[in-house]
């Protein structure tokens, strides 16, 4: 089974991005979207590789992916934006 990098991308996230910020500004987010996607996957296994080397264990890098989803997690909550994003943040949070 072949998978090209632009296959795997769901669809939700550019979804979110148009209702939230608009379709004008769509291409330049998707863009963004993609590359912050394509650098994950570039680096994540090589940094999971690297702590599994040098530690023996996934265990740290695991850790790690956390604390970074929750890093992002919160530059999300914190985003200030137009009043659909308010609207989104609203409804999503009480």
């Amino acid at each position: 089974m072949n998978c090209r990098e632009d296959q795997d991308v769901s669809s939700l996230t550019p979804s979110a991005a148009a209702g939230i910020y608009g379709r004008k500004s769509l291409p330049t987010l998707y863009g963004y979207l993609l590359f912050g996607h394509a650098l994950g996957s570039i680096l994540g296994p090589f940094v999971a590789g690297t702590v599994f080397d040098r530690i023996g264990s996934y265990g740290p890098a695991f850790l790690l992916t956390t604390g970074v989803l929750l890093a992002a997690s919160l530059c999300c909550y914190f985003l200030k934006g137009s009043k659909r994003l308010q609207g989104v943040q609203n409804r999503l949070l009480g």
